[in-house]
């Protein structure tokens, strides 16, 4: 029986939703039909439309409405379950889009011949013409909101076009109410398990590298458990690296006013952690600071690795190796053209001629937090490479690039057989393939130096994740 009470009253909340959805639809008509008359008014309005007295062509109504989704902005009508829900939609009013157009942009600073509104208006994009540069634009603008006091009610952001592939500016309103939301109950819990994974995770990759040393082997074979405190400084190592990254990240948000929000780690078998995502809890103010944020974490991380590495590759060529020092694959060092590079710069001669060779532990760290680092430079979606990639280039040739890199990353994980790849995309995929958040001013570009240092931190990542090939070892001076 209480089967059949919860059938009946699933099947009667499905009537009540469609019923729902066809009082929504119809009304979205209703709204359609009265904002099809719109444009008329609008452009009658408009200096352009009063001068002269051609009517639009004919193909000129039969274009599809303008795209106002704004790649980007948080839609306050994503987490409707429920279609009724439809009219509790945060909208921007007529009155303070009216306000907007005439009282807050001006001749001084953007100049509207067209207004679009979203279905819900629940966005609205303000196209025309810059009359000076972005950021004195952006400044007066918001100025203007604060004195007419619709920025308490509408949020404004100036960005690129996005139904052209032009260099056409829109002034972009949402209701304030479209943030991104608070992280609740069931993410903190979330983002705790994900340490607690991540701990362990990384604990296990420290003594799975020691697991083709002899020494290490043997030992634990009668039983000898104290020499996993061995793998301890390998594993203590790569988490000071992971640590290293989150704290760039959160030190340079801080200083430039940029707030993030709830970190969640990302556990992995093979290296024991692939960083973390870390969301911005707000909208940045500019491409510059959003550069910064991003940039500082993969920019902390390859320095600590770096030196890692370094440091480990000097103390193995002096030749003072410990018995519990890990014994690598040689292959390891084919597995990238920045780690190759090195190891046969600062290695003796012939010290890869065997199938595996003792290492000092920082190599092991040095490695995996370079290769943690390059994952998290790739240039997709909200990875610290996307964001660079955003800021640098604009929204719409990030967004091509990180299709491209997205599908090349697929495609080299399935070609190459790498599971550690082939993971990370799969996450990407899930997690952070979405563009990122919009700035407030996504307009102006960065400067010279930060195009610079997108451009350092790309190859870097690249030099890591490209393999080594024993026939370039010519170019380090070993034949």
């Amino acid at each position: 029986m209480e089967a059949e009470r919860l059938m009946l009253q699933a099947e009667r909340a499905r009537v009540e939703a469609e019923r729902a959805q066809l009082e929504l639809e119809r009304k979205r008509l209703e709204r359609d039909k009265t904002r099809a008359k719109a444009p008329a008014v609008e452009a009658a309005a408009t200096p352009s439309a009063s001068s002269s007295g051609d009517s639009p062509p004919p193909e000129a109504a039969a274009k599809p409405p303008p795209d106002v989704t704004a790649p980007g902005l948080p839609s306050v009508t994503g987490g409707l379950f429920n279609p009724a829900l439809a009219e509790l939609i945060p909208r921007v009013s007529e009155e303070d889009i009216q306000t907007l157009k005439e009282k807050v942009m001006s001749m001084d600073t953007f100049f509207v011949t067209a207004v679009d509104r979203s279905v819900f208006a629940d966005r609205v994009v303000f196209r025309g013409n810059l009359r000076t540069t972005p950021s004195k634009a952006l400044a007066g603008i918001l100025r203007a909101s604060e004195a007419t006091g619709t920025a308490a009610r509408v949020r404004l952001f100036l960005m690129q076009d996005p139904a052209t592939r032009d260099d056409a500016t829109v002034v972009v309103a949402i209701p304030s109410q479209a943030t991104p939301p608070e992280p609740g109950l069931q993410q903190k819990l979330f983002a705790g398990l994900a340490v607690a994974a991540v701990s362990f995770t990384t604990l296990s990759y420290g003594v799975g590298i020691f697991g083709v040393t002899p020494e290490f082997v043997n030992a634990i074979a009668v039983g000898n458990t104290d020499v996993i405190n061995n793998t301890l400084p390998l594993s203590l190592g790569t988490a000071l690296v992971t640590a290293a990254h989150e704290a760039g990240h959160r030190v340079v948000a801080r200083v430039r006013g940029v707030k993030l929000g709830l970190p969640f780690f990302l556990p992995s078998l093979q290296i024991g952690s692939y960083g973390s995502v870390t969301p911005l809890a707000d909208f940045p103010p500019s491409r510059t600071r959003l550069f910064d944020v991003a940039a500082a974490g993969p920019a902390a991380g390859f320095a600590v690795s770096l030196l890692a590495l370094l440091a480990g590759l000097v103390l193995t060529s002096s030749g003072e190796v410990a018995d519990w020092f890990p014994q690598v694959p040689t292959g390891l060092f084919r597995a990238s053209l920045l780690l190759g590079a090195l190891a046969d710069a600062l290695l003796p001669a012939g010290f890869r001629d065997a199938a595996t060779v003792a290492v000092d532990p920082l190599v092991v760290v040095g490695y995996t937090g370079l290769l943690v680092n390059a994952l998290n430079m790739l240039p997709i979606g909200r990875l610290d490479g996307g964001r660079v990639a955003l800021a640098a280039l604009g929204r719409q040739a990030s967004g091509l690039v990180s299709w491209v890199s997205l599908v090349a990353s697929s495609a080299a994980a399935l070609l190459g057989d790498s599971p550690l790849l082939l993971y990370w995309c799969l996450l990407v995929i899930f997690f952070q393939r979405e563009a990122e958040l919009p700035c407030t001013d996504e307009v102006t570009p960065l400067d010279a130096p930060r195009q610079a240092g997108a451009v350092a931190l790309l190859v870097l990542a690249a030099l890591v994740l490209v393999p080594f090939s024993d026939s370039l070892t010519n170019v380090t001076g070993q034949f």
